[in-house]
This record gives structure tokens, sequence and C-alpha cells, in this order.
């Protein structure tokens, strides 16, 4: 099976089997709307059911089914984490393959350009042949942003914002 590797387990937190885990920035949103996690243990990529998940982009503490103490939630200290493809939002090479219903979750993030600052909020997405495209209300008019990930820089999850390096003009057609 293939799994692509989005952090790494930390210590248990607290003594009821709540685990800490370090997740890369841009996949937070996909582990965070996930219910399924693999670890890697002996070599094996085991299947770890998420009953809940809070935190931030520090860290996010879990709670696994079947771990309720922090014996337990230790076994699983500092190995690495995994999601399946699809449960990735913002896979490589989004935009080009990927259903349009995967960025739903980015509706209503505020979009900011490197050079112009504040765009608008997401409304919606719109997908054509080859394109991927967020609609944003700009200037008192419908735009439609190319949604690729090679023109997203950052995404802040606790203010819901993606930055992105818009082409030159984009926003003036």
């Amino acid at each position: 099976m293939e799994l692509i590797e989005i952090g790494k387990t930390g210590k248990p937190f607290g003594t009821e089997g709540l685990l800490r885990c370090f997740i890369e920035a841009r996949y937070l949103p996909d582990f965070l709307a996930s219910d399924v996690l693999f670890v890697r243990l002996h070599g094996q990529a085991v299947p770890f059911f998420i009953v809940e998940a809070t935190g931030n982009e520090e860290s996010v503490q879990v709670r696994i089914e079947e771990i309720d103490d922090r014996e337990a939630a230790q076994i699983l200290t500092g190995k690495e984490i995994f999601l399946r493809p699809e449960d990735i939002l913002l896979e490589q090479g989004a935009g080009l393959d990927t259903p349009k219903q995967e960025y739903e979750g980015w509706i209503g993030f505020r979009l900011k350009d490197l050079t112009e600052g504040d765009i608008g909020t997401i409304k919606s997405f719109m997908e054509l042949p080859q394109q991927l495209f967020a609609l944003v209300d700009y200037r008192e008019k419908e735009i439609m942003i190319p949604f690729q990930e090679q023109l997203i820089l950052d995404l802040d999850l606790s203010t819901k914002t993606v930055l992105m390096d818009l082409p030159d003009g984009l926003l003036s057609l």
C-alpha cells in the first residue's frame, strides 16, 4: 500500500492515552479530517483509528481507538505517521487530477497574494479541464484564481489563510 509520510508521533500527553503528534503544516488539514492514520511498527504500516484530534500547527493531541492509557501510547512514541494518498487534499501534483470535492474544506479560507495582499474569501471551486480554480470576490467582482500547489506558499490554519504567489497581471484581467 502506498502511503505518504506526514509527520511523527511525540510523547504521550497526559495519562489517558492521548498522543502528541507533530504534523507537517501542509498536511494538518488532511490529518484533522482523517479518521485513520498509519504508524510504522516493526517494519509494517499499522492503521489506527482516530477518535479525536485537536491542536494547532505546533502539535496535535490525538486520541486513538483502543489506546486508553499512557503505557499503551508510549509504544507509539517517536514513530513516523502516514496517510493514504486519497486522504491528502493537496497531494503533490494536485490540481490536474484531484476532484473538486477534495478541496471543499478550503471554502471560507482567506486568500492572500504575496504582492497584492488580501484578495478575498474562497467561496467555491470550479473544475475545468486540466485546471482547478478558486472562486473569490475581489473588488466587487467574482474572479477565478488557479488553485495549484506550486502557487501556494503558505497555509495558516489558525487564521484560515492561504498565501499564494499569483502570476503578475492575473488580478487585473
